[in-house]
């Protein structure tokens, strides 16, 4: 069974003094891809709408959504490009932030 980590909004990102270069926040329509597996990696991202789809090869590893992070195994062990496509739900859009 995998453990859920509490997630975070960004008022209380906000409260904690977290705060993004610029404090981009993005909107994707739906089918974008927000990182595409061994691409260059620049980011993290905290999703505050929609919900993104996680890939590695043809195989799905599960979903992500509000509160949670994106392009954070890059980020956390310095690894260069993604390991991962994320790809946002066919129907809807998600917005980002980047951190």
């Amino acid at each position: 069974e995998r453990t859920r980590l509490p997630t975070l909004d960004t008022e209380e990102l906000d409260r904690a003094g977290v705060r993004s270069e610029g404090n981009r926040t993005r909107t994707l329509p739906a089918g974008a891809r927000l990182c595409v597996e061994g691409q260059v990696a620049h980011s993290l991202y905290l999703i505050l709408e929609g919900r993104l789809e996680v890939t590695v090869g043809q195989v799905r590893l599960g979903a992500i959504g509000p509160g949670e992070f994106g392009g954070e195994i890059s980020a956390l062990l310095d690894f260069p490009v993604r390991i991962a496509t994320v790809p946002t739900r066919a129907r809807g859009h998600s917005v980002l932030r980047d951190l």
